[in-house]
């Protein structure tokens, strides 16, 4: 295990250096306690008694079904595998669970829907549908083009999850790092989902994990000389402009249909910043809760930037706890 988290920072150290030439900030000293697991926000989600039965079951890990490399839209000139995703999935199909879209992080320049370490194994023990979906991916791809891959394929979920047993009506999003960026925007900006014929309400909830992408302009205000540094330039320029649009935090308003998120994060500052990815968080479910829309956020700063993704869902894990407990109360209000 150790093994494990220590070569995905290792990694994420070389891209980082490679592509940024920033490197990626620790923790600093005077960051809350790290038992510190929970940050209440304004406008947290009703709190079930009892929860719901989809609690992770005692036993035996269920057998994991795949479906691999299915496409879920064709553009010209771009590798399929790029729009491709994969369904985890236990038997019989004729159940109806809810789903977890996952989008994987990278900086919108690398990463694959095959990097989910304990994630599939952890999501359907609880019940759920798991789907890792790939996408298009910067320098060749430009904003918006991530996230209309990621429309794209909840659109293709709504369609042909059934198949797998998953329920179209309760599907989830979540992501880490650009992964979350890419979550949390395609359930604010609802003109990609309308782009395939939804709408926001066609996800129930949010999981981002320890993105720094909620307010891309705020965010270059506290970089050196105002400006985005790599990776994020690489996939979004260095137009205001463009980074406004890029925002989540830029759709927020009361009555779209904006769904609960769990906004997680990790005791690492931004790439090129000195602000804690927890003060982004917070920041970002303030502007939720302004808005009344249902948010919490929780996180650790006990792991990494890395740690925090690669250890969802392991064992003992607190953050994937929390997160299961802020699915069910959703989905017990359903």
């Amino acid at each position: 295990m150790t093994h494990r988290r220590t070569l995905c920072g290792l990694i994420n150290i070389v891209f980082i250096l490679l592509a940024a030439c920033a490197p990626l900030g620790m923790p600093q000293s005077g960051a809350a306690p790290a038992a510190a697991l929970l940050a209440p926000s304004a406008v947290p989600l009703p709190l079930p008694t009892p929860l719901p039965t989809r609690a992770p079951a005692a036993g035996a890990a269920p057998v994991i079904h795949k479906a691999l490399d299915l496409a879920y839209a064709h553009t010209q000139g771009v590798d399929t595998h790029l729009q491709s995703l994969d369904v985890y999935y236990t038997e019989p199909v004729s159940a109806h669970h809810p789903v977890i879209v996952y989008v994987h992080g990278g900086g919108w320049v690398s990463g694959d829907k095959t990097h989910l370490d304990f994630k599939p194994g952890f999501f359907l023990k609880a019940g759920y549908v798991f789907m890792s979906v790939n996408y298009r991916l910067s320098p060749e791809a430009k904003f918006p083009a991530h996230v209309q891959d990621v429309a794209a394929a909840i659109a293709w979920a709504s369609r042909q999850i059934g198949q797998y047993g998953g329920d179209p009506n309760h599907m989830f999003i979540g992501g880490h790092s650009a992964g979350g960026h890419l979550a949390t925007l395609v359930a604010t900006d609802e003109r990609y989902l309308k782009e395939q014929g939804l709408n926001l309400t066609a996800i129930k909830g949010v999981i981002s994990i320890d993105t720094a992408g909620y307010d891309f302009s705020v965010f270059a205000s506290r970089c050196k000389n105002h400006v985005l540094p790599d990776p994020y330039n690489i996939a979004f320029g260095q137009n205001p402009a463009d980074w406004k649009l890029a925002s989540p935090v830029t759709y927020i308003a009361a009555g779209k249909h904006i769904p609960p998120m769990a906004l997680i994060f990790s005791g690492d500052v931004g790439i090129g910043s000195e602000v804690l990815r927890e003060q982004m968080a917070q920041e970002f479910g303030e502007k939720l809760s302004a808005a009344r829309i249902a948010n919490e956020v929780f996180g650790t700063h006990k792991k990494n930037h890395s740690e925090i993704n690669a250890d969802f869902g392991m064992p003992g894990d607190p953050v994937g706890a929390q997160t299961l407990e802020f699915l069910e109360k959703i989905l017990s209000g359903l």
